[in-house]
């Protein structure tokens, strides 16, 4: 069981996850955006295996998650922040839900999530451990490497910034260091090395998170099929016939 702002979730020994209290942005993951003052079971959609998918990558096989009829994967560990919930599973993938205003879900946007959203960016990344702050996320690889994501104004994120990241992205500054555990509080981090290896020895830069690319929304004049220039002079003519009075009929 887990505490966070203003929920809590509970994970029962048959694999069954609940939760309760806010859910005014979707962090109680059972569909939808209401409050609940008695454990309701979260609701996980079906994944088929395109979140996983087979192969070797930089971390180990791929893997599958969930199933076909949309089963609950098997939960390994959970986490609550301020509004929004973490679910790790057995098989190492993530999933968010709740409030992403500052990004803190990872999941490339600010959408606020009512459901479990399996972050598709560790797909060949199995994650150990989570921790989510009040309005950040953090995660552990199963090679040892941190990443971060959400709001970065006090620092927390680790990340050399204080801006907004709405992705998972390693932590770099911890780089050999062989991090056993992550925490998260309201707005700060921190972790615990091994006390007796603290270093990793052989230790190499993991390769980048899939980013996709941001897609820029066409203009009004690509749309049109017009240049820049076009459609600047095409904007002023008829914001000059807007404004004749030949365009009107006469007042009476």
């Amino acid at each position: 069981m887990v505490c966070g702002g203003y929920h809590t979730l509970a994970l029962s020994s048959d694999n069954e996850l609940f939760a309760w209290g806010s859910g005014l942005y979707g962090e109680c993951g059972f569909g939808a955006f209401i409050h609940s003052n008695v454990p309701r079971q979260v609701v996980f959609d079906p994944v088929r295996n395109a979140s996983f998918e087979a192969g070797e990558s930089s971390e180990g096989a791929g893997r599958s998650v969930g199933s076909e009829q949309g089963d609950t994967p098997q939960i390994k560990d959970i986490a609550a922040g301020g509004h929004h919930s973490m679910v790790l599973t057995e098989e190492g993938a993530v999933y968010t839900f709740g409030y992403s205003a500052h990004g803190q879900l990872g999941l490339h946007n600010t959408v606020n999530q009512c459901r479990p959203q399996l972050v598709r960016d560790f797909t060949g990344v199995p994650i150990k451990q989570i921790a989510a702050g009040w309005h950040h996320s953090l995660a552990l690889s199963q090679r040892g490497d941190m990443y971060a994501c959400g709001h970065g104004a006090s620092g927390q994120l680790g990340l050399g910034g204080t801006d907004i990241v709405p992705y998972f992205v390693c932590v770099s500054a911890m780089g050999p260091k062989n991090v056993r555990q992550i925490f998260a509080g309201g707005d700060h981090s921190w972790v615990l090395l091994d006390p007796e290896n603290p270093e990793r020895s052989d230790y190499h830069p993991p390769e980048p998170l899939h980013v996709p690319a941001i897609q820029k929304s066409p203009s009004k004049a690509e749309k049109e099929g017009l240049t820049l220039e076009d459609y600047a002079l095409l904007s002023v003519h008829k914001d000059a016939m807007a404004r004749s009075t030949c365009n009107h009929p006469p007042r009476r």
